[in-house]
C-alpha cells in the first residue's frame, strides 16, 4: 500500500500542495537537505514514521518503510525522493529499492527567440521606482523600504532591515494558543517548548541559508504550523496504535476476569471437598468412641464372669464314708 508522499519520512513535516492541491516535492526536497542532511544524527531516531511506518537502512542513503514485519515504499537521501514500490512482492522490493538510481537535476534553459534568422536576445525589463515601491506598500512592507542620497530606493538596506526585524524574536502575546498550552500541566509530556525553540533555530539556521542563497525561502515563524499542527498530526498518527492497545488491554482484562472465575470456581470445591472430609472423619470419629465404649462394657462382663467362677471352685475335697486313709481329706491343689 502506497500513501501520498507529501510527508517526511524523518519527522512530522508534511510538504504543502500547490493551488491544483498537487503536492510540492520540491519543498519536500529542500526540507530534508536542509534538516535531515546524508551525515545528520536525526536520519534514525525515535520518531514514529508515516502511518506508523520505520525506516530501515538498506544501504547507502537508501531507506525502507518496515510494520509488523512487512515492506512498503523506499526513500533515497540523496536526492531526497520517495520510491514508490506498491507494484512490486515484498520479496523483490528491497532488490528494487537497490536498483534506485537518482535524477540528474535539471536546469531549465530559456529558449532564444529568432527573428528573421537572428537570435534576439531579450531585454530584462526593470521596474522603476514608483512600481516597486508601489508593490513594497501592496504587500505592507512600505515601513522597511530604505533610500539613498538620491532618495532611490536601496534595495541592500531594505532587505537587511527586514531580515532583521524577521529575525527579531516575536513578542510573546500571554493570551496566545500555544503559551496557553504551554502552560497547562496536563500537555508537559509534549514537551512544547523545547519543540518551539528547535522549530526557531531551524528557521533561523535556515534564514541564514537565505541571505547567502537567493533561492531558499525565507521563513518565519509560526505557531499553528511550526508546533500546533504538527503535534496533533502525531497524535493522529499514534490513534491506531492507542486504540490498538486498549483493545488488547480489555482483551487481558476479559481473560483475567474468566481465570478469576475459574479460581473461584475451584476454590468452592476444594471447600466442599474439604467440609465433607471433616464430616466423614467426625463421623468416623463417633464410630470409633461407640466401638471403645462396647469394647469396655464387654470387657468389664468378662470380668464379672472370672471373679463368680473363681468362687464357686471349693478349698479342698473330703471323703464322705469309709476308713481308708487314702480317702482322708486332703487339700486341694487347683
Amino acid at each position: 500500500m502506497s500513501y501520498s508522499h507529501s510527508d517526511c519520512p524523518f519527522c512530522p513535516f508534511t510538504a504543502p500542495t500547490n493551488k491544483l492541491g498537487q503536492v510540492r516535492t520540491d519543498n519536500l526536497r529542500t526540507h530534508v537537505k536542509a534538516r535531515h542532511p546524508t551525515d545528520s544524527k536525526t536520519i534514525i531516531s525515535e520518531y514514529e514514521g508515516v502511518h506508523g511506518f520505520k525506516l530501515e537502512k538498506i544501504q547507502g542513503n537508501l531507506y525502507i518503510q518496515t510494520k509488523l514485519g512487512k515492506y512498503n515504499d523506499g526513500f533515497c537521501n540523496d536526492c531526497a525522493t520517495w520510491i514508490p514500490l506498491a507494484g512490486f512482492g515484498q520479496g523483490v522490493r528491497i532488490a528494487k529499492l537497490k536498483t534506485h538510481e537518482c535524477r540528474p537535476v535539471q536546469v531549465r534553459e530559456k529558449k532564444l527567440k529568432v527573428v528573421d534568422g537572428k537570435i534576439e536576445v531579450p531585454v530584462k525589463k526593470g521596474m522603476d521606482e514608483k512600481a516597486l515601491y508601489k508593490e513594497f506598500k501592496i504587500a505592507g512592507a512600505d515601513d522597511y523600504v530604505e533610500f539613498n542620497d538620491d532618495l532611490e530606493i536601496d534595495i541592500k538596506k531594505t532587505l537587511k532591515k527586514m531580515m532583521t526585524a524577521m529575525k527579531a524574536p516575536a513578542p510573546l502575546n500571554p493570551d496566545g494558543i500555544l503559551e496557553r498550552l504551554k502552560k497547562e500541566t496536563r500537555l508537559a509530556a509534549l514537551n512544547l517548548t523545547e519543540r518551539e525553540e528547535q522549530r526557531r533555530d531551524a528557521i533561523e539556521e535556515n534564514n541564514l541559508e537565505a541571505e547567502e542563497d537567493m533561492e531558499v525561502q525565507v521563513e518565519a515563524f509560526d505557531e499553528y504550523d511550526d508546533i500546533i499542527l504538527p503535534c496533533f498530526v502525531e497524535l493522529a498518527r499514534a490513534a491506531p496504535q492507542r486504540e490498538k492497545l486498549s483493545n488488547t488491554i480489555k482483551e487481558l482484562r476479559a481473560q483475567m476476569d474468566q481465570r478469576e472465575d475459574t479460581t473461584d470456581m475451584k476454590q468452592r470445591e476444594l471447600e466442599g471437598i474439604i467440609v465433607d472430609l471433616k464430616e466423614r472423619i467426625m463421623e468416623m470419629s463417633r464410630e470409633i468412641s461407640e466401638e471403645r465404649v462396647r469394647l469396655h462394657a464387654r470387657e468389664a462382663r468378662l470380668k464379672e464372669k472370672l471373679v463368680e467362677a473363681v468362687d464357686e471352685v471349693p478349698d479342698k475335697i473330703e471323703l464322705v464314708g469309709g476308713s481308708d486313709f487314702a480317702q482322708w481329706s486332703l487339700p486341694y491343689q487347683g
